[in-house]
């Protein structure tokens, strides 16, 4: 194992020690202990540092941050978890072109974000939601590496680049028309690559309708869901969103949006965790453990015998994408 090792980790699982923006204060603590606990003046690590933010369950990480151009000023010290897992780091910049190359070689793809001849180049792991930031100059040399909130969303509205005018055209067309063609339209938008498709159309709505039209935001939404742009496993919590921001415009109640997420939930997921996995493993990994955090908004306003079959997929979380033996 070895410095590049970590960084490819992060990028291919989009965790540090199994550590990400889904993790809980008490998983983060246990792992690089107090100096990063949320409150300190700078929750960090030398070299990943954690953005905390307090939600409505209390203190939540928002992203983490691997700050690799650290690596030319700390001589090595990056601290003892990641020393003791990867061995000693190097005492220089690590070249961007040796982590894109070494992520290639683990079966991964990253895409670039920039245009050619920029100076600071950014790139992103569709299967992760890592955003990789690198010098774009004869340096080349890794900048950072991120993971947060939203990290698939990024990846999907890659996939649509290109489609904004497109995008917005039917959004206002969608907000304007009567139900029975709302559905008609909405059902004509289902392709091979839902996900991409909803990003950019969901997006295009929310642009398109402002405060006082948020009651026709929350129609577009509910049809979207019943007539099946929106991906299963994000139709649940769109629904789970509507509820905790203006449950008197949400078309399904908690126990409902938990229970049309436990239908649409994967039919094996012990196959997914506990072991490394592939890309597009990876990709239904990620796509869970973020799925499986949004959930526990909804928690609270559930009843007992609902929360109690969203426990074990609560408890399963950490066990996705974590850290091979």
């Amino acid at each position: 194992m070895s410095d590049l090792d970590f960084l490819a980790d992060l990028v291919t699982t989009g965790t540090v020690l199994g550590l990400d923006h889904t993790s809980g204060v008490d998983e983060v603590v246990a792992v690089f202990g107090d100096r990063v606990a949320p409150g300190r003046p700078s929750p960090s690590t030398p070299l990943v540092d954690f953005a905390w933010s307090r939600g409505p369950l209390g203190w939540e990480v928002d992203r983490c941050e691997a700050q690799a151009h650290r690596l030319g000023y700390l001589g090595g010290r990056v601290g003892d978890p990641l020393v003791a897992r990867y061995g000693p780091f190097r005492h220089e910049p690590l070249p961007l072109d040796e982590l894109v190359d070494a992520v290639g070689a683990r079966g991964f793809a990253l895409v670039e974000l920039t245009g050619p001849g920029a100076r600071h180049r950014e790139l992103l792991a569709p299967a992760s939601g890592v955003v990789v930031r690198g010098r774009g100059d004869a340096d080349g040399s890794v900048r950072s590496a991120w993971i947060g909130a939203g990290g698939r969303r990024r990846a999907a509205l890659h996939r649509a680049a290109g489609r904004e005018a497109e995008f917005r055209r039917a959004a206002q067309r969608l907000v304007a028309v009567p139900e029975p063609l709302l559905r008609e339209r909405l059902s004509a938008r289902v392709g091979d690559d839902r996900e991409a498709e909803w990003a950019g159309l969901s997006a295009a709505v929310r642009w398109s309708t402002g405060r006082a039209q948020v009651e026709r935001r929350a129609r577009v939404f509910r049809v979207a869901v019943e007539v099946g742009p929106v991906p299963p496993g994000e139709a649940a919590l769109l629904v789970a969103r509507w509820i905790r921001r203006r449950p008197e415009l949400a078309w399904r109640t908690p126990d409902q949006a938990a229970r049309d997420w436990l239908a649409a939930a994967p039919a094996n997921p012990e196959a997914l965790c506990d072991r490394v996995l592939d890309e597009p493993g990876t990709a239904a990994a990620r796509a869970l453990r973020d799925q499986v955090h949004e959930l526990r908004l909804l928690i609270p306003l559930l009843s007992p015998d609902v929360a109690d079959e969203l426990r074990p997929w609560r408890e399963m979380r950490s066990r996705l994408l974590a850290p091979s033996s």
